[in-house]
């Protein structure tokens, strides 16, 4: 398969996998090449790919040591989730806690593959006992979106509150986007939010996939603000970065503050448009943009669900 790299440890993943593969058609059949192979894979999202690898890997003789065996099956049932394959991921990652019982990183991966199976609050219960074994930075994050999807906004602040804390110059962009979220729901103002927003975004370059949500929320604020010129910048890096229901909500709201009929009405155009592209039903999504002009924050927990 022919990638074209995204950063330099991309390019340098693939070409690990390119020097395998090498090793692999001059004969070399390994449970620990195709595992290597296999995690690599899974790195640069060659999910289907990576699934192959590693179900060679743990099915090889001689078999891999228990150790990648427990490493394998966790790779595997990731991989799993991520193709939204939840019974195959949830069944792999109870191989690997049989494996691995003490492994903290192991119950957060398998409550999170709770939570995308629709189960948040079974989720959570790994996700707790996760963070009994060790406070690890990503059982915090996915434990916040499962409040999040359960409505319970405070509990979810308070994650992302204690994650940012404890992990803060580690961090990627999707905790800050996640809690500048949550502080709008629980009525901080959009200048807290933004300082969350301003990070976010700060910390876009170093995201392998492009995410329109930073600028998108940033732009919202501003736009709440008053501060439509640089809303409207905003949200065109936003449209740069791909779609997002909040561009048009953002920028119809900074037309509708400027009595520009004819705008909000091609945003909410644009966004009927977005919402049939993506399946999702359009009346609700209108009825919510109804109220959206006089409380802005109204429409986001229904909006999209964070980003873990």
């Amino acid at each position: 398969m022919c990638v074209k790299p995204n950063s330099t440890a991309e390019a340098h993943t693939l070409e690990q996998i390119h020097a395998i593969s090498q090793s692999m058609a001059a004969g070399e059949l390994s449970a620990d090449l195709f595992f290597a192979r296999g995690r690599a894979r899974k790195q640069v999202k060659q999910l289907e790919e990576a699934v192959h690898d590693l179900t060679h890997a743990l099915e090889s003789h001689p078999p891999l040591a228990e150790r990648e065996q427990a490493i394998a099956y966790n790779l595997r049932g990731i991989c799993y989730r991520r193709l939204e394959r939840y019974p195959e991921a949830i069944a792999d990652a109870d191989r690997s806690l049989e494996l691995r019982p003490a492994y903290s990183p192991f119950w957060a991966d398998r409550g999170w593959a709770y939570v995308c199976a629709g189960q948040a609050e079974r989720g959570i219960e790994d996700l707790n006992r996760a963070l009994e074994l060790h406070p690890y930075f990503l059982a915090f994050v996915y434990r916040g979106a499962a409040y999040f999807d359960l409505g319970d906004f405070a509990a979810a602040l308070a994650d992302y509150d204690r994650v940012i804390e404890l992990y803060a110059d580690n961090l990627s962009y999707s905790p800050y986007l996640n809690r500048g979220i949550l502080r709008l729901i629980q009525g901080y103002t959009p200048a807290e939010a933004e300082a969350d927003f301003d990070v976010s975004v700060a910390r876009l370059p170093d995201a392998v996939t492009p995410n329109p949500r930073p600028y998108a929320y940033r732009g919202l604020v501003r736009a709440m603000q008053g501060r439509y010129a640089e809303a409207l910048a905003d949200l065109r890096l936003a449209e740069a970065q791909g779609p997002d229901p909040m561009i048009p909500l953002a920028r119809s709201l900074v037309y509708a503050r400027e009595n520009n009929r004819l705008g909000v009405k091609d945003e909410m155009l644009a966004l009927t448009n977005l919402a049939q592209a993506n399946q999702r039903p359009v009346g609700p999504l209108l009825q919510a943009a109804a109220h959206f002009f006089t409380n802005p924050v109204s429409i986001l927990p229904g909006l999209t669900p964070l980003v873990a």
